[in-house]
């Protein structure tokens, strides 16, 4: 009967440690539930604000711990704060098809690419810089050592001849019968640009990946550090053919662009270059005479996924500047590059007329013989 006795002291005891440790679970539980709410209610809040801000909402996001608390909770979504952004800014993106481009089918999606990756006739290239390229990039991508595709790194003012060209290209694995999707990281830059290159020599079975390598990466697909240097020796056969004229001006169409009621000159340079404060090493800094000024930055969304404004942010850009699409536009630069994505940006919203003066400010403004406009 010893062993059922206990003084009442200790019975008190006892039952007031229960009941403590009752009241700590409760405590417990409560907090957890509380994290859990308020994690979700972060969560929730972060949503809205980056959908409000692809919306052109401008919203300050200052707390994201509970971002983190709720990628432990869920067990299902990675700790580095910048991939959970992406990922978000990623799954809100509008599809190309969504933003009412007049033809969007230059741009293919990831979801595309990851289907037809493996495709015999698909050829990915990554038109960003080398160390870029190295630093990770689509499995199987190419890249080439001359995202400009000039006539050389001291010559940059035309691009390549045909006989050059086509070794370029059979270099990135590139056939007269390749499918190419070109990628960057810049909101087209660079991938625009080697699609207005192919279309320049008629090879226009070309696409862009839209949100490029950023939108591949934070939707975790694969990615690689193996590089594939362009090579020489490749046995795809590439034909240059006659430049098409619809794509290019020369310095004589520039000429005759200057001051006429039907076209318009479109200068897509910092406002540095078109102010002349900034002449890039030339000879003379200003703009061409009559020139309208709209950096080719604001066509894209930045942010971690940049991607194409849709037509509807495009045109009232361009509207406010007085661009009009039923113009013939010339696009220009300071060598063609930033050129060619507006030239393309244009094309989505409807201009028929348009041409990429490939040579740009590199040539004009070395030239002591055409007009300058506010000449520094």
């Amino acid at each position: 009967m010893l062993d059922l006795y206990f003084p009442s002291n200790q019975k008190q005891t006892r039952t007031e440690r229960a009941r403590n440790t009752i009241r700590k679970a409760i405590i417990s539980h409560l907090f957890i539930v509380s994290i859990l709410f308020l994690s979700l209610w972060r969560f929730v809040k972060f949503s809205l604000a980056n959908l409000h801000h692809r919306r052109g909402v401008e919203v300050n996001i200052r707390d994201e711990a509970s971002l983190h608390r709720l990628r432990i909770l869920g067990g299902t979504i990675k700790a580095n704060g910048n991939h959970w952004r992406k990922l978000m800014m990623a799954d809100e993106i509008l599809p190309p098809h969504k933003r009412g481009y007049v033809d969007a089918s230059i741009l293919v999606t990831t979801d595309w690419l990851a289907e037809h990756i493996i495709d015999s006739n698909v050829v990915v290239v990554d038109t960003d810089d080398p160390s870029e390229f190295a630093a990770g990039h689509i499995p199987g991508a190419s890249n080439p050592p001359d995202n400009y595709y000039k006539t050389s790194l001291d010559d940059r003012t035309h691009i390549q001849g045909p006989e050059q060209f086509a070794k370029t290209m059979e270099s990135l694995g590139i056939s007269d019968d390749s499918l190419v999707v070109a990628y960057d990281r810049t909101g087209g830059l660079y991938a625009l640009r080697l699609m207005w290159a192919l279309h320049y020599y008629r090879h226009t079975n070309v696409k862009m990946l839209d949100g490029g390598f950023q939108k591949w990466e934070s939707e975790g697909r694969e990615t690689s550090v193996d590089g594939i240097a362009a090579d020489a020796n490749a046995s795809a056969t590439f034909t240059a053919r006659e430049p098409d004229p619809s794509t290019y001006a020369g310095i004589d169409d520039v000429l005759n662009a200057i001051g006429a009621a039907d076209s318009t000159l479109l200068d897509v340079r910092t406002d540095g270059e078109w102010e002349g404060t900034n002449k890039r090493g030339g000879k003379r800094g200003g703009h061409m005479p009559g020139a309208v000024h709209l950096e080719w930055v604001n066509f894209h969304t930045g942010g971690d996924v940049p991607t194409l404004k849709t037509a509807d942010e495009i045109r009232a850009l361009l509207t406010d500047r007085g661009v009009s699409t039923d113009n013939n536009v010339i696009t220009y630069c300071q060598g063609g590059i930033r050129a060619a994505q507006a030239y393309w940006v244009l094309k989505l919203v409807g201009a028929a007329n348009v041409r990429n003066y490939d040579a740009s400010w590199r040539e004009w403004g070395n030239n002591d013989n055409v007009p300058i406009e506010d000449e520094t």
